[in-house]
């Protein structure tokens, strides 16, 4: 394994988390939002893996690595990362995480071997043959079911009703399901309703459900025009975590202004390792910690945000898409269809209550033809920046921001 792949995972999914102003700007400006940098990044890996040519390059550019082998070994690092949480249920000290992956085909068009393989070894997806042509609307019902299945019915109807058709070749999806509880849990007696203001000077606050927590030691750090709270999760009592820490937490970065949620994310989409450098490293007398329930889910089809503003164009045209290496290329009479990507589709749903987190992501991709002086108070009652991360990998398993908590 060469320097690059052991670096830590996190510098492979800055590349997705560069997606996030984007969609920010273009897709969700007046809605809560949530996605997943890892079921993203492991669904183009595969698609990666199965590209050729001026494509590959663009891929592996955005994927930050400079090889199909180095592709193969992060991947296979960032599965293998959740291994050991596989056997959790949430309920039993500690967090419940799971992925999965499919690759159906057109039984037309036979899949390359050295894809399948690495789809099988690295990836951990069987490959399905299926009917396409005359049954792509039974197939899309069943798709969906499947990934609503693994995910404990959080993500529904991922794929849309007429993304799938007779000249769908090949359709790829990963699934990411997350549920923990806190390490610290919070008193559903202390839950008060107070304002929640939207960032909008000229809009009136909302009420809404905040859990409390007073004259605790938190994990928070500030910095100039933000501060970051870390809330751990409940770890494995069967696993030696002693040189760990926390292995799972999720973060909230709230920024000092009420408006000043866009210039957070101008900062986290832009600067490599931004994450990475502002994440608290100590306890600290906290006065006064108010966090808002919510709940809320966001879907879209990233193949815009990608191709016009992650400069991923070439796999959607499919005159230049070189997806060659997936399939074998039918010939009919004297022409070869190439193939291209027609959507991919993500959904995210995340959920956080006085218990802990539930979280949950999928992705499918279609081819057609500093200091703190202490006490501080952290009252999250403004917009805010929230990630799930690995902490010994750096793995960022979901992001998103909350505008209003009384938005699903």
């Amino acid at each position: 394994m060469d320097f690059k792949s052991r670096l830590p995972l996190s510098v492979q999914i800055d590349s997705c988390l560069a997606l996030v102003k984007h969609v920010w700007q273009n897709e969700a400006k007046d809605q809560n939002f949530a996605f997943s940098p890892f079921s993203i990044y492991v669904a183009l890996g595969l698609l990666t893996s199965g590209s050729k040519g001026a494509p590959l390059k663009q891929l592996l550019a955005f994927l930050k690595c400079d090889s199909l082998d180095h592709l193969t070994s992060v991947s296979s690092q960032l599965i293998a990362s959740l291994d050991h949480a596989r056997i959790g249920t949430g309920s039993d000290g500690g967090p419940k995480i799971l992925t999965v992956n499919g690759v159906w085909v057109e039984k037309t068009w036979p899949l390359e071997p050295s894809f399948k393989d690495i789809a099988s070894s690295v990836y951990r997806s069987g490959a399905e043959s299926v009917d396409f042509i005359n049954k792509a609307e039974e197939f899309t019902d069943m798709v969906n079911k499947w990934i609503e299945k693994e995910t404990n019915g959080l993500i529904q109807n991922l794929i849309p009703s007429d993304a799938i058709t007779e000249e769908t070749v090949l359709v790829l999806v990963n699934g990411l399901y997350f549920k923990g509880s806190w390490k610290q849990k919070f008193d559903p007696s202390k839950t008060i309703d107070s304002n929640f203001y939207l960032g909008d000077e000229t809009s009136s606050p909302v009420t809404v459900p905040f859990m409390m927590d007073n004259n605790e030691n938190h994990f928070v750090s500030c910095y100039v025009g933000f501060k970051v709270l870390q809330l751990p999760y409940e770890q494995f009592s069967s696993i030696n975590v002693s040189n760990q820490g926390d292995n799972y937490a999720m973060y909230i970065f709230l920024p000092d202004r009420r408006d000043g949620l866009g210039n957070l994310i101008e900062q986290v989409s832009s600067e490599p390792g931004f994450l990475d450098r502002h994440l608290p490293t100590r306890r600290v007398k906290v006065r006064q910690l108010k966090i808002p329930k919510f709940k809320l889910s966001f879907g879209f089809d990233a193949s815009r945000v990608l191709k016009e503003n992650m400069h991923l164009d070439l796999i959607f045209d499919s005159r230049r898409a070189e997806l060659t290496e997936m399939v074998m290329r039918v010939k009919v009479g004297s022409s070869k269809f190439n193939l291209a990507v027609s959507g991919i589709y993500h959904k995210c749903f995340v959920e956080i209550d006085e218990e802990g987190t539930e979280a949950a992501a999928a992705t499918a991709v279609v081819r057609v033809k500093t200091s703190l002086p202490a006490p501080v108070d952290f009252i999250a009652d403004h917009p805010f920046l929230f990630i799930i991360r690995d902490n010994v990998n750096g793995v960022v398993f979901f992001m998103g921001h909350l505008l209003n908590p009384l938005l699903a």
